[in-house]
């Protein structure tokens, strides 16, 4: 028998082959025209000689292993073919049987993306968040550039709401620890700014210049930086200057300081504009995520280990970059969790991962029974519009390649699908 399945699941299958004697014939062929463009055989041109010459010419052991090479990957080539396999993982072979450009048999196990049934997707029932700027948005914004081009001068006095602080502070645990990411030198802050963590800025008010405080501040719950969430931290602040930052009248002078206006009316106009559609590219974020999670709930199916470990690998590796950008190593990080890399890992990044590679698998499913592709031109005008926006010829380059090609347009293939799912949305 030509072909056996010894291994039948969702996300591997194991086969037991022999190759076909045409497979052979082409393997072989395949083989001696490579080989035989370098070779030098007396009597031709470089790269010139027959066939059967080649052969001649050749060291024996080169020839079969080339020949085994290639025979294996144009049989498993046509099985995966014939069973339609979405192959994920290096094949897995062992040779059987072995009778020189005549027969060889093997067999080989491979992970494979599983069956996907696909839920609803055309009536996903995921709202939209409204929009809408407050007057308070722009008022915010209205203060911020006050401040910007406010005048400031050194006071003697006891600092008050209003005043710009420049401050020396470090942070500590319960355990003395320092706390990195809780400390920072020369820093600005406006009292009545609300930029700091909630608490923090109260602190400060009625302290002088060379004046030292030092409080505890729990952290909030839904802190970003995970490890300092509901902890409480102990600052030590010295307050380096206070400065009184000037009246600034909302007037014609004000609005032509902070752009090309001549009304205060045009300016938060300008204003509202440019939060409008900041909080719409917010809005369509979530909801695209909103849509791609509810996907991932109504549609199960055994995921492939080595998708699984990959994305893992790469949320690590992006995770430690971040951790490094901001001045922490992950074993600080790991030390104020409390936890080891593999518990962080087990408990943190791998059921993102997990999310991550289903998602993709069920939206590559959804392209490919919608036929959603990139044409050449959808390719050329993204890789352009990149190239544009990065000025290192390296990373210009860089963008030329096959595997940064390949990358683009599985991202490209994903937003399209996104995109026709929010069509059956909008249609609903």
């Amino acid at each position: 028998m030509n072909e056996k399945i010894i291994e039948d699941k969702d996300t591997s299958k194991k086969f037991s082959l022999a190759a076909k004697p045409e497979q052979l014939k082409k393997a072989k062929e395949t083989v001696l025209k490579q080989l035989g463009k370098n070779l030098s055989v007396e009597g031709f041109r470089k790269g010139k000689a027959p066939a059967d010459r080649v052969e001649k010419a050749l060291d024996k052991q080169l020839l079969e292993s080339e020949f085994i090479s290639e025979a294996l990957n144009i049989a498993f080539s046509d099985l995966a073919k014939k069973h339609k396999l979405k192959v994920i993982s290096q094949p897995q072979v062992t040779v059987k049987k072995f009778v020189p450009f005549d027969q060889l048999e093997f067999e080989v196990q491979v992970e494979v993306v599983p069956p996907i049934s696909l839920g609803d997707y055309k009536n996903l029932k995921v709202e939209r968040q409204s929009v809408e700027v407050t007057k308070d948005d722009i008022s915010k914004v209205i203060n911020d550039l006050k401040s910007r081009v406010a005048g400031r001068s050194k006071v003697e006095r006891a600092s008050k709401l209003g005043d710009e602080l420049i401050i020396d502070f470090e942070g500590v645990d319960k355990d003395k620890k320092k706390v990195v990411g809780a400390s920072a030198k020369d820093y600005k802050i406006v009292l009545g700014s609300k930029v700091f963590i909630p608490g923090f800025e109260d602190e400060l008010i009625g302290l002088k210049a060379a004046e030292s405080k030092e409080f505890t501040i729990k952290f909030p719950a839904d802190y970003g930086h995970r490890p300092l969430a509901n902890q409480p931290v102990t600052f030590n602040v010295l307050i380096k200057s206070v400065e009184e930052i000037e009246e600034i009248e909302e007037d014609e002078k004000f609005v032509s300081q902070v752009g090309p206006f001549k009304t205060l009316k045009e300016l938060k106009a300008d204003i509202e504009k440019s939060l409008t559609s900041q909080k719409e590219q917010e809005s369509q974020t979530i909801y695209r995520d909103k849509l791609v999670n509810a996907l991932v709930e109504q549609t199960n199916f055994e995921l492939p280990s080595t998708m699984v470990d990959q994305q893992t690998s790469a949320e690590l590796n992006e995770f430690t970059g971040n951790l490094i950008s901001r001045g922490m190593t992950m074993k600080e990080y790991l030390d104020q969790t409390d936890s080891t890399e593999d518990e962080f890992v087990a408990k943190e990044l791998r059921p993102k991962a997990t999310k991550k590679v289903k998602a993709g698998l069920i939206l590559a499913e959804i392209a490919e029974k919608e036929d959603i592709t990139v044409s050449k031109d959808e390719l050329d005008i993204r890789l352009q519009l990149l190239k544009d926006h990065y000025s290192d010829p390296k990373m210009q380059q860089e963008l030329d390649s096959e595997d940064a090609r390949r990358d683009i347009i599985s991202r490209m293939i994903t937003e399209k699908t996104i995109d026709k799912l929010i069509s059956y949305q909008q249609a609903s």
